[in-house]
Formats: structure tokens, C-alpha cells, sequence
């Protein structure tokens, strides 16, 4: 049967990436515990100029083979990337995961256990070597130091999100759990999906003792990441979603 993909293209123009995107599939993600859950998955390859098209089956067949309902941790990334780039007679691949993280967590004074969760992307590049990308996204409270200044009685809180990158991260130290903890514990108070009146009350009195800005969370949160030593640079981007304002707050800043 005729390969139309592997005619030749004279037009002289090498494709970057043609792959597949917005494909779910299930998987087992490794890391201080075992974490079932469902990642939107993109995988691409890179397209020699002299060829006019890539096998994109091959592309899902190794998804199947190494993803589908399969046990994965960061040292087992790699070796799928490079498969990809192999399967497809490609010199590099691309591969990324978008998954929600669960976790268990206890209600601060109830003491009752709760689900959580996290959102990860976690990015893959293989070009003669692999690169690793992972972000992770997080929720918390936020209370302004300046309304608590300049009022009597109480001060405007909010949601806020925290997305934290980790560029070429050493995987052999890369825990998201860890690193999970370490965002809550730098907002205002962490948030709870379940929430009873004791836990409430510690939740909005701690908060207002641990008043911060954005740019405060930001930089807080780069300091701690540092001393993780975890990726070779680190970029931390917030999000206020302001109670009072008809707009939002974001602060950026990165290691």
C-alpha cells in the first residue's frame, strides 16, 4: 500500500512540531504516593524539510503503549520522548501532560480529611537532549496588609492562584506534593474544599495575622522555592481575583 507521508517535499521547509493535542487518557502518576487521574495529552514530532508528512498513528501507539493506565514517575519520562522521536523516525519529540493532582488534606482544627487538588503540565522535550518543564497551579487566600492598615474593623480577602514553573528540573529531587505544601504555607491561609465553623474561624483570623501583597507571595514563594535546588530556573506568576476591584492583580517574577 502506497505511504503518500513519505513522499518527498521539495518546498524546502522544515515542520517544527505536527503532532496530535486534546487527546484524555488515564494514567498512574508517581510521586510520594501513587495518584490515579486523567491527563490531556499532546505529542508531536519534528518534520525533516525533505519529507512531506509524519505517521501520527505511530505517535498514539506509543501514547498507548507507555501511557494508557500505565505507572509513570520523571524518570520514566524521558525514555517515552525519546520513543516517540524513535517510532517516528523523527531527530526530536515533544510530549506534554495536563493532569489534575489529588491529594488528601486535613481540615486545619476539625482535623477532617478532605480531597485536594492540584493542576500540572508537565512539558517533555527531546533535541539530542531532554528537557523537563513543570507547572503547577494552586489556590489560596489572600488579605491586603493595606486594608487591614487603614480600617477598623477587618480587611478585603480574596482568591488567589499561584502558578509556579520549574525549568529543567532535577527529577531525582522533584516532588510535586512537596512543593504543593510549600505554595500553601506562603499564601495568606490555605483553602479547604470542606470547611466546618472551627476551621473557618482559624482560617479568617490567621489570614488577617499573615496579611500579604502580591508582590510579598511572589517573592516569598521564590525564596523558598530556591533553597529546594529542584530546577535550574523557577518562575512564579500570581493571581488575585479581587473582591473589591472590577479588576484583577497579577505579579510575576522568576529565578
Amino acid at each position: 500500500m502506497k505511504d503518500v507521508h513519505e513522499e518527498y517535499d521539495n518546498r524546502n521547509i522544515e515542520v517544527s512540531n505536527i503532532g496530535i493535542c486534546d487527546l484524555r487518557m488515564p494514567f498512574c502518576f508517581i510521586d510520594n504516593s501513587e495518584i490515579n487521574t486523567v491527563a490531556y495529552v499532546k505529542a508531536s514530532v519534528f518534520l525533516d524539510k525533505k519529507q512531506r508528512g509524519a505517521h501520527l498513528s505511530r505517535i498514539i501507539e506509543v501514547l498507548n503503549r507507555e501511557i494508557y493506565l500505565k505507572k509513570i514517575d520523571f524518570e520514566s519520562l524521558p525514555r517515552i520522548v525519546k520513543e516517540l522521536s524513535s517510532k517516528c523516525e523523527s531527530v526530536g519529540a515533544y510530549l506534554e501532560l495536563k493532569f489534575p493532582f489529588f491529594t488528601e488534606k486535613a481540615t486545619p482544627i476539625s482535623d477532617l480529611q478532605t480531597h485536594d487538588e492540584a493542576d500540572i503540565v508537565v512539558k517533555i522535550k527531546f533535541n539530542e537532549s531532554v528537557h523537563i518543564t513543570v507547572k503547577i497551579m494552586r489556590y489560596g487566600m489572600m488579605v491586603c496588609p493595606c486594608s487591614k492598615e487603614i480600617s477598623k474593623y477587618g480587611a478585603h480577602s480574596q482568591k488567589c492562584k499561584v502558578s509556579a514553573e520549574f525549568i529543567e528540573i532535577r527529577s531525582e529531587r522533584f516532588v510535586i506534593e512537596e512543593l504543593i505544601s510549600i505554595i500553601d504555607q506562603q499564601f495568606s491561609s490555605a483553602v479547604y474544599s470542606l470547611v466546618k465553623r472551627c476551621d473557618e474561624q482559624f482560617m479568617t483570623e490567621t489570614s488577617y495575622l499573615n496579611a500579604k501583597f502580591s508582590e510579598d507571595l511572589v517573592r516569598d514563594c521564590l525564596i523558598v522555592f530556591q533553597k529546594t535546588n529542584v530546577a535550574s530556573k523557577i518562575k512564579v506568576k500570581i493571581t488575585n481575583l479581587e473582591s473589591i476591584h472590577k479588576h484583577n492583580v497579577f505579579a510575576y517574577g522568576e529565578l
